[in-house]
């Protein structure tokens, strides 16, 4: 008999064993549907979204789509869009990988005028990567390729796997982004993505600034950073910059697969990671492996020199020499325009004419590059430009003065002619060769909403002038002076260490580096009186009595001591000169006084950076000569001065041959030197390092057309290559540095 309490107890159990089981069952269910969301999530993607379909959009129209994530909320979908909806997290917050969205082919507009007129949209699904390979996992986004100058599409085999030799923009959630770093264990990616973040928050100089290698890379690595810059797009901002980029294969850096522009940025509402990466071929890089046998050799014996010769190449390049421009990529930067959203709107600059600018003293303040970074100028006072009203210009150029011609063209366009300028060696640092340079490459100008000046470059950069007031004007009348020629007293950059006034006692001028008298064979003179700056006329006849026309000076008030007003009424009243033995002048005026000048140098020509002839065509430079100035190294016993030295013959691991034409070098005393290049010309310094070593720094040269087949370019680099060098029965070679080649010249004829 059984039991009832015993079959009650049984039912009981068997019935609690089946409502556990259900709940388990639940419980079950339940776990794998969040799981679900939860995976949805992370990769991005609404558990509604198809992928969708590759398309083909026209630069300068929105993109039409069949599907619309992001559109307008309706009754039934009260959620606001996330363009719509409040951006609270700040630039560098990192959102929760749950609300995490990529970024729909809609939402994303981009005018990449003539570098692609086309640019193709594809969401990309993600992929975990192989590690066996490098290839990093790369998580869900939005892929835009372009169409090339030939219609061709470019780096649309392999979405997963990003080619640095093709040009892409990819647009990347950042939550999700970091979910895979961390998931992977990849913590050099997410210690690159936190240190991008910092970066562009705070966003120091560009040109100390560290770049991350872009987290999406993997294992690669940034051989060099070059010409760093910020750029915002249209609902975000980031850091555009050159790099050569490698992986476990290294290779020289060519043009077949090497230079490359990487931009990464950020979304101001912090949920998306940009990155644009664009091959750039340069002018100075070999075509291709087979073209960098040199390359490749320096490259396996000094790797670190390697890489630091090409980013001064890089740093250095101009304009031109890049392609395309790195202009016209930030342009295209800046296109970007995600949620609708454009870039901030650049300073807008108001046309003028060179008219606009006459009769004012500008002092230079900030200088541009052509891809938009901005360096300032930190002693503008040192640094003036004056255009009178008789077409002629003034200039100060840090410790040398000097001046020329300009025009205007119809269009408001500007031109500086090359002219006079003493060629002092100013101080280590000084910027006064990068200064005459921008002037000469002046294009355009302008003025800015403060009233400042900007004066367009040739390679797409500006600098940037203040007004300092007016200037005293007067007109001048020249003529040439061959008395003054004949007695050595023109062409001459003189110092004026004070004067001794009508009863003998002497005035000592504290800085006589302030006080700078130029005497130019075609009658006219710079001046220099402490801070301001001018010239004018002068006459000088065979009896000896010199006169200075009316003085044209800017009308700077400068400091408490200053003797700029002694200064230039002594040139007023002067009315006799002689020259002495040893190259100083002594004037005299009418009423007693009397200074000798010490005589600093000679006068050269201001052909720094110039490009060819306002006609177009190439104009014939003159042989530049260096003035030693007060601070110059005392003359010394060099081997190799005295001599002007023709380049004759080259010889590399590639290349053996002779060289004719115009290819001479003059090496001063002084650690000066001067150099002729083709229908170019230049200077610098130069030392000789115990018995053997040569150092060549050639900074300033004239950048006009030479014709077809010329070395002018070659020589100057070569030149600023040089090792070693030897005189062996008269001849000099010099020794290019990690075997880069050897060069022979001989004594000019």
């Amino acid at each position: 008999m059984t039991n009832y309490s015993d079959s009650r107890g049984r039912d009981m159990r068997v019935i609690l064993a089946w409502i556990v089981l259900a709940l388990q069952i639940t419980g079950l269910l339940w776990l794998l549907l969040f799981g679900r969301d939860q995976l949805a999530a992370l990769t991005g993607q609404d558990s509604e979204r198809t992928p969708e379909a590759a398309q083909i959009v026209a630069a300068t129209s929105v993109p039409t789509v069949t599907e619309t994530p992001h559109a307008n909320p309706t009754p039934e979908d009260p959620t606001p869009a996330p363009a719509e909806a409040e951006a609270t997290a700040p630039p560098t917050a990192v959102p929760d990988t749950a609300t995490a969205t990529t970024i729909g082919p809609e939402e994303v507009l981009i005018e990449s005028s003539a570098v692609a007129p086309e640019w193709l949209a594809t969401l990309v699904e993600g992929s975990p990567g192989d590690a066996a390979a490098g290839r990093p996992a790369m998580p869900p986004h939005l892929l835009l390729t372009f169409v090339g100058p030939e219609g061709e599409i470019a780096g649309t085999t392999a979405p997963d796997n990003i080619d640095l030799n093709r040009p892409q923009v990819r647009i990347i959630p950042i939550a999700t982004l970091l979910a895979l770093l961390e998931q992977n264990g990849d913590q050099a990616g997410q210690q690159a993505l936190q240190e991008l973040l910092t970066l562009l928050n705070e966003q120091p100089d560009a040109d100390e600034a560290a770049v991350p290698v872009p987290p999406v890379l993997g294992r690669a690595a940034q051989n060099f950073v070059s010409r760093t810059a910020y750029t915002p797009f249209g609902g975000g901002s980031g850091v555009g910059y050159l790099t050569n980029i490698t992986g476990e294969d290294v290779l020289p850096v060519t043009n077949e697969s090497g230079l490359t522009y990487v931009y990464q940025g950020v979304t101001d509402d912090g949920e998306q990671y940009v990155f644009m990466a664009w091959p750039v071929d340069a002018a100075f890089l070999p075509a291709g492996p087979d073209d960098a046998v040199y390359e490749t050799e320096m490259l396996t014996t000094d790797r670190s020199n390697y890489y630091e010769a090409v980013r001064e190449q890089v740093d250095t390049a101009a304009e031109l020499d890049l392609t395309p421009s790195l202009l016209a990529l930030h342009e295209m930067v800046r296109s970007l325009s995600i949620d609708g959203l454009t870039a901030p709107v650049e300073d807008e600059l108001l046309p003028a004419t060179a008219f606009d600018a006459v009769g004012y003293n500008w002092h230079w303040t900030t200088a541009t590059d052509a891809a938009g970074t901005e360096t300032v100028v930190e002693n503008p006072q040192d640094f003036s430009l004056v255009l009178w009203p008789d077409g002629t210009y003034s200039i100060k150029a840090d410790c040398n003065v000097g001046g020329g011609v300009y025009t205007y063209e119809a269009n408001g366009g500007i031109r500086l002619a090359p002219g006079p300028l003493s060629l002092a060696l100013c101080p280590d640092g000084s910027r006064d060769a990068e200064f005459v340079s921008s002037l000469l490459a002046a294009r355009t100008i302008a003025f800015d909403e403060s009233g400042d000046m900007v004066l367009g470059l040739e390679d797409g950069g500006s600098v940037t002038f203040a007004n300092l007031g007016t200037v005293e004007s007067s007109a001048v009348e020249s003529a040439d002076q061959p008395a003054a020629a004949g007695a050595g007293l023109a062409g001459v950059v003189l110092q004026w260490p004070g004067y001794t006034n009508a009863t003998g006692a002497t005035v000592t001028v504290d800085n006589p580096e302030d006080y700078i008298l130029t005497l130019l064979p075609d009658g006219t003179f710079n001046v220099v009186a402490d801070c301001n700056v001018g010239g004018g006329a002068y006459t000088f006849s065979d009896d000896g009595v010199l006169q200075f026309g009316p003085l044209r000076l800017t009308k700077m008030a400068c400091l408490d001591g200053s003797r700029g007003s002694e200064f230039v009424n002594f040139l007023e009243g002067v009315s006799g000169a002689a020259v002495d033995p040893d190259g100083g002048v002594t004037m005299t005026s009418s009423d007693g006084r009397s200074a000798t000048f010490v005589k600093l140098g000679d006068v050269g020509t201001s052909n720094v950076g110039t490009s060819a002839a306002t006609s177009g065509e190439a104009a014939a430079q003159p042989t530049p000569t260096v003035a030693p100035t007060a601070e110059s190294a005392p003359a010394t016993t060099s081997p190799l001065a005295d001599t002007v030295w023709q380049w004759t013959h080259f010889r590399d691991m590639k290349q053996d041959f002779d060289v004719t034409g115009a290819y001479t070098i003059a090496f001063n005393h002084d650690g000066t030197a001067a150099v002729v290049a083709d229908c170019n010309s230049g200077s610098g310094t130069y030392q000789i390092i115990g018995d053997a070593g040569l150092n060549i720094s050639i900074l300033a040269v004239t950048a006009a057309a030479c014709p077809t087949g010329s070395h002018s370019q070659t020589f100057i680099e070569n030149l600023n290559f040089a090792g070693l060098f030897f005189i062996n029965g008269g001849v000099l070679t010099i020794e290019l540095m990690a075997d880069g080649g050897t060069m022979t010249l001989a004594p000019l004829q």
